[in-house]
């Protein structure tokens, strides 16, 4: 069963939910716009693989291999819906960007997810040739307080890049203040002038503390296209305002065991823009 829906619902769905399960009905939801994705992991039995949160309707063509290909390999038992925690290889990407990383590290995240976090940046990077003259790759890391990790052209090659990250220390801090930590990125990011493009991935796990609207709209004006990626109670309209209103540019995930499953979809956004 696939289950399309744009809002909360009205009643509740948990009883119903499991009687499917306990029917054998596998259902799939797909949440559109300012979803609820604690009733959207409800329809779906509490599998966050068979979850997905789309910012509008016009992203479900984006979307719509990464969904059937997913219905089709669902696993037939319970012991095989373990979410893989190797991340796989990624396809190259032909562009040679600045590339930089703006990275929740606020105490839900958990000493765990932020492995996968970790994980995540080193196969999104793997995608470029990272050099001094070819794709540099930067990253900050955020909670109430801003750590930049490297900084654009910190790192020569792949291989120092992957140690440094491998080596980077999980903040556990307080609040989730995205709209600093954009602002900080914008202002402190050592960008190469055009045409050189300017990309920003920003990864959190829960709605900001402050505005984001002005440090996003000043990154647009600065011609820095960002990509907004959201894991688990997620406020969609923020991600949008995050991306520029581009709602091709946002990612809502139920949780981090998922950032494996849709990073080739994600990796393929990037590069096509």
């Amino acid at each position: 069963m696939i289950v399309l829906t744009d809002g909360q619902s009205g009643d509740s769905v948990v009883a119903a939910s499991q009687a499917l399960a306990a029917d054998g009905v596998t259902v799939f939801a797909i949440g559109v716009g300012n979803i609820d994705q604690s009733e959207l992991l409800q329809i779906a039995n509490n599998n966050p693989g068979r979850v997905f949160g789309l910012a509008d309707f016009n992203v479900l063509a984006r979307n719509i291999n990464l969904i059937v290909s997913t219905v089709c390999n669902e696993p037939t038992t319970q012991a095989t819906t373990i979410e893989p925690t190797v991340f796989p290889t990624i396809e190259p990407c032909n562009m040679t960007p600045d590339l930089f990383f703006v990275l929740d590290g606020s105490g839900s995240v958990s000493d765990a997810d932020f492995d996968k976090v970790k994980q995540f940046v080193k196969t999104v990077s793997s995608a470029f040739t990272i050099g001094l003259t070819e794709t540099r790759v930067g990253v900050l890391q955020y909670s109430d307080s801003n750590a930049l990790e490297c900084n654009l052209g910190d790192h020569a090659d792949e291989s120092s890049f992957v140690s440094a990250i491998s080596t980077m220390t999980y903040q556990r801090g307080g609040s989730t203040n995205t709209g600093a930590a954009l602002e900080f990125a914008r202002q402190n990011a050592a960008w190469r002038p055009a045409p050189t493009p300017k990309i920003m991935i920003v990864l959190t796990d829960g709605q900001s503390h402050d505005s984001v609207v002005a440090a996003s709209q000043a990154l647009a004006a600065d011609g820095v296209t960002v990509f907004a990626i959201g894991v688990g109670n997620i406020d969609q309209s923020e991600l949008l305002q995050i991306a520029n209103n581009n709602p091709s540019h946002v990612f809502g995930l139920a949780d981090f065991n998922v950032l494996a499953r849709n990073i080739n979809l994600f990796v393929s956004t990037v590069c096509n823009g």
